[in-house]
């Protein structure tokens, strides 16, 4: 989603600096505007209407969090996570974030260093009220980043509001997700959006058809998740067996076939309530995808 596009004034009122002793202990100044824009070097972070966004470090991002959850208002985060020089160290080990209801974190490259700043802040950040959750590593993604990834999700889903999660990793690393996806964290999940090169049917195609998992799915778009020659009858199959066990909840299922799905196919996922659709190319570039 683009910045917001209003402009702040240079007003003491409206500028902070997340090292800032006394801003982050709460200033006695009170702001005149809904706006507020947190700057450090190579990062800038802008308040607006709720909504956390524009390019920071892990340590800036939980310094912002700190401020926001003294307003007890809801809030959203929408951020790309950098690295800078130098690094900036010390603060809280575990920062609380009630309150918040969606956040989007984004890697636009595959450099080390900013995957461990998103690293560094999943590990961090804890949100019991969080309903939306979108983590995208357009590159490559490490083991420790995609762990952190997973147990942060897990983490927050255990109040049961996380229900939309979007995915975008390189899964390397196959059990981590394999364990949340058959969390109870997981089962209150309405939608998932999953991209990733990684050939993952081996470990989709196991849980579709038992209810006890993702038992709240409504909405499941695999994006290069399975195989480009995958037979599209045999993931269908595992979908009917789940409806045939009793879960119905299943509305639409989107998958990578290059050759797309057969026409009857798709009508017998239509006859049991599925709207069964394909991608007709693979992503190439995890920029490529983007979902909303």
């Amino acid at each position: 989603m683009p910045p917001d596009k209003t402009k702040t004034t240079p007003s003491s009122n409206h500028r902070l600096s997340p090292y800032d002793r006394e801003s982050d202990a709460g200033s006695t100044h009170k702001s005149t505007g809904d706006q507020s824009t947190i700057t450090a070097t190579k990062s800038d972070l802008i308040h607006s209407s709720g909504r956390l966004q524009g390019r920071g470090t892990a340590h800036e991002v939980l310094k912002c969090i700190s401020k926001l959850r003294r307003t007890g208002k809801p809030y959203s985060i929408d951020v790309e996570i950098v690295h800078k020089q130098p690094e900036q160290h010390g603060g809280p080990s575990i920062v609380s974030a009630p309150c918040l209801k969606s956040v989007k974190l984004v890697i636009k490259d595959g450099d080390p260093s900013n995957e461990s700043e998103l690293t560094r802040l999943l590990d961090a950040l804890q949100a019991p009220d969080l309903k939306k959750a979108s983590i995208l590593c357009l590159g490559e993604s490490t083991g420790a980043c995609e762990n952190a990834a997973y147990k942060f999700l897990e983490t927050a889903g255990e109040s049961g509001k996380l229900t939309t999660v979007i995915l975008s990793l390189r899964c390397r690393f196959k059990d981590p997700l394999k364990k949340y996806l058959r969390s109870s964290a997981a089962k209150h999940l309405t939608t998932l959006f999953l991209h990733t090169n990684a050939f993952l049917e081996d470990e989709l195609v196991p849980i579709i058809p038992q209810t006890c998992f993702l038992s709240n799915l409504e909405k499941l778009v695999l994006r290069n998740a399975v195989r480009t020659n995958a037979d599209p009858v045999i993931f269908f199959s595992a979908l009917q067996r789940r409806h045939n066990a009793g879960n119905s909840k299943l509305r639409a299922v989107r998958i990578t076939v290059v050759d797309g799905i057969p026409a009857e196919v798709v009508a017998r996922a239509h006859a049991i309530g599925i709207e069964y659709q394909a991608y007709r190319r693979v992503s190439r570039k995890n920029r490529e995808w983007f979902i909303e």
